[in-house]
């Protein structure tokens, strides 16, 4: 079993165009089983897959949000979860592969990561109730008694059919984290003129007191996440100024991020009746469709404050009076409608957030309509409340342009995380020594 699932990760075709990126042209890469270090599912029939802190409540909004990440040597635990559409009861297994600061499988022995099982069966499942989409729910909190894991740093949990680590249905990254070091963060104007409107600097000093790190420029890695993405990450800044016990990281350029916009965002909590951006609701052969209010560009407009939570989303239902959301919420088709005078013949417009995991999902492609003059799409989704953009991306680009409809606004509230990892000259792994998150609105 063990030499099934090292020669997996010995043959695993790395396929992003960077160490951090996962986005890819054509998207639907997957659906083949070959194996990505990344958040993903390998089959049409894995849906809504979440992957969070497990604080005692499933059904909390606030559980939902948390980011996967624990901390090593305590009873902090992760729950993942999702849907098989197909119904019934299917064996799915899951197992971890340790990976190093830039998400490749590091070179440690599955025994010196994981203590106990080196695989094991999710056995919590049930079935959907009184929902015309039947699924089937299954759930998995770990660490726990039959796997725990031993070292911090990156992971990935790959869950597979039927004992066969080939049939890989679903990926999902997670952080362990053994905290070292502490961070001093703040997020600023940029210093550039021609930035200053629309771009978000994040100075930053990592603050070492007692833990021995000999060369910060050659053993630490630090990255730095907007709102929990990857996708745009920056890596492997190196410190500017060493004073003491400090490793400053103020940068003119090289930690900008685009301020971009407020998410958009659509509610599905209930299918009895319009919410306020639904304009039509039916169902059609079992299946409920929601239709969403035409979708303004806003690459002109002004900024404007906008509740949102950044690009995630959350199950829940609202037509029950004390609904369990793992089964008792119904799937709908929603469909997508932006208003664009004549297509463009120079690329792509997609839905993007963690509804689609960060990534240009074919699936998620908006078609030109011209009897409507206005891009068109669907997404076949869960109940729950949603945050979404629109991006454009060029026919010779892989990257997701957040601000070509969207705009780009310095003021615009986003979440920022900070991530150390420190790889010892006599250590074999990237450890994840540092963790800090900070939001712009309690610095502006």
């Amino acid at each position: 079993m063990f030499r099934r699932y090292f020669h997996l990760a010995i043959i695993v075709f790395l396929l992003a165009p960077s160490l951090f990126y996962s986005q890819t042209s054509d998207v639907d890469y997957a659906k083949d089983n070959h194996l990505r270090y990344d958040d993903y599912e390998y089959a049409s029939n894995i849906k809504t897959v979440m992957l969070h802190r497990d604080l005692g409540d499933p059904t909390s909004t606030n559980d939902q949000l948390s980011d996967p990440i624990i901390s090593l040597g305590t009873n902090e635990k992760l729950l993942l979860s999702f849907d098989d559409l197909n119904g019934g009861g299917r064996d799915y297994y899951y197992t971890f592969i340790h990976c190093d600061a830039h998400w490749q499988p590091s070179d440690m022995n599955i025994y010196d990561v994981i203590k106990g099982y080196t695989e094991d069966r999710i056995t919590n499942y049930s079935s959907s109730s009184s929902t015309y989409q039947n699924y089937t729910h299954y759930s998995l909190t770990f660490p726990n008694s039959a796997i725990r894991l031993m070292i911090s740093g990156n992971y990935i949990i790959k869950v597979y059919a039927d004992s066969d680590p080939d049939q890989v249905v679903l990926t999902r990254r997670f952080m362990v984290i053994d905290r070292r070091v502490n961070i001093r963060a703040v997020v600023d104007k940029p210093s550039t003129t021609s930035e200053r409107d629309s771009k978000q600097a994040i100075d930053f000093s990592i603050i070492n007191k007692g833990y021995p790190i000999v060369d910060a420029y050659q053993e630490l890695t630090v990255v730095i996440m907007q709102n929990g993405r990857w996708d745009n990450a920056i890596s492997n800044l190196k410190p500017l100024f060493v004073k003491d016990n400090e490793f400053d990281y103020s940068y003119q350029d090289g930690n900008l991020f685009n301020g971009a916009n407020e998410f958009r965002w659509f509610d599905t909590r209930t299918l009895k009746s319009n919410t306020e951006r639904t304009l039509r609701l039916e169902k059609v052969n079992d299946t409920f469709q929601v239709y969403l209010t035409k979708d303004p560009n806003l690459s002109s407009q002004r900024y404007s404050t906008v509740d949102d939570i950044n690009g995630k989303f959350y199950i829940h239902t609202q037509d029950l009076p004390t609904p369990n959301p793992d089964v008792e919420c119904d799937y709908s088709m929603v469909h997508f409608n932006f208003p664009y005078d004549t297509p463009i013949d120079t690329g792509n417009f997609y839905i993007f957030g963690a509804l689609t995991d960060w990534t240009v999902r074919k699936e998620a492609m908006l078609t030109y309509d011209f009897n409507a003059q206005a891009y068109k799409g669907s997404l076949y989704l869960k109940q729950g409340y949603y945050n979404y953009w629109i991006v454009f991306v060029g026919d010779k680009s892989i990257v997701a342009d957040e601000t070509f409809i969207e705009g780009n606004h310095w003021d615009t509230e986003n979440d920022y995380t900070i991530l150390v990892y420190h790889h010892p000259i006599s250590s074999r792994y990237d450890q994840l020594i540092g963790f800090k998150k900070i939001n712009t609105i309690k610095i502006y």
